[in-house]
C-alpha cells in the first residue's frame, strides 16, 4: 500500500501531485452465511482492480472497516492522504443479492454518491453480477467525466490558472466540455496554456 504524509487538518482537501487519490474499504457482508462472505471480498478487490486502469488515479486498498464509519473515513483520508473513500455492503437473502455503494469526501465527510443495486440469481450468475456492478461503479466514479473529476474540477475554477497544477488545468478541459459556455473556455484556454508553457511535452494539454 502506498501511503503519504497527511495534513494536521482534516477540513482540508489532500492533493497528490499528478491526480486523484482514493481508498477502498472492505465491502461488509450483511447476510446471515458467513460462508458467502467471499462476495463482499472477491467485489471489493475487482473494483479495486478496474479503478487502477485509470492511469491519473491513485487506489489505495482494501481497508479494514471502522465501528465507526464517518470517524474511519476521516481518519483513513488523514493517514493515507487521499480524498475520496468508497465504502459498500452486500446483501443476500435467498434468490435476492443487493450491493450498495457509496462514495465519500474523506475531508469533510460529504457523500459525494451512491447507487443500491438489486439482482435476482435466478436471472443471472454471480459472476455476471459482479461484471456489471463493477463496471458500472469502476466507470461512474473514475472516468474522465465521472464523480472523482467533476468534483475535483468544480472546486479548481475558483483558483487562477497560473496557480493550477497541471492535472487541474485538465480538469478545466473536462469541465468545459459539460458547461460549454464561454468563461469556462477561456479559462480552460488559459489554463492548458500555462501547462503548455511549464511542459510542452504534456499529452493531455497537447491533445
Amino acid at each position: 500500500e502506498q501511503a503519504t504524509s497527511a495534513s494536521a487538518s482534516e477540513e482540508r482537501l489532500i492533493s497528490l501531485p499528478g491526480g486523484p487519490s482514493i481508498a477502498l474499504l472492505s465491502f461488509a457482508f450483511l447476510g446471515s452465511d458467513e460462508s458467502e462472505a467471499y462476495l463482499a471480498t472477491g467485489l471489493t478487490e475487482e473494483i479495486i482492480f478496474g479503478l487502477t486502469r485509470f492511469p491519473d488515479l491513485l487506489v489505495i486498498g482494501p481497508m479494514h472497516r471502522s465501528a465507526e464509519p464517518e470517524h474511519g473515513v476521516r481518519r483513513i483520508g488523514r493517514e493515507y492522504a487521499v480524498q475520496f473513500v468508497l465504502d459498500g455492503t452486500v446483501w443476500r437473502r435467498g434468490q435476492t443479492l443487493r450491493l450498495m455503494t457509496k462514495l465519500t469526501d474523506a475531508a469533510s465527510g460529504a457523500h459525494l454518491w451512491g447507487q443500491t443495486f438489486d439482482y435476482s440469481l435466478e436471472a443471472a450468475s454471480i459472476q455476471e453480477i459482479e461484471e456489471d456492478v463493477v463496471g458500472q461503479v469502476v466507470a461512474t466514479i473514475g472516468d474522465g467525466h465521472g464523480v472523482i473529476h467533476r468534483r475535483l474540477a468544480k472546486e479548481s475554477t475558483p483558483q487562477r490558472a497560473d496557480s493550477l497544477s497541471d492535472y487541474e488545468a485538465v480538469l478545466r478541459f473536462y469541465h468545459y466540455f459539460r458547461v460549454f459556455t464561454p468563461q469556462a473556455m477561456v479559462d480552460a484556454v488559459e489554463a492548458l496554456e500555462k501547462t503548455l508553457s511549464r511542459d510542452p511535452d504534456h499529452a493531455l494539454a497537447a491533445a
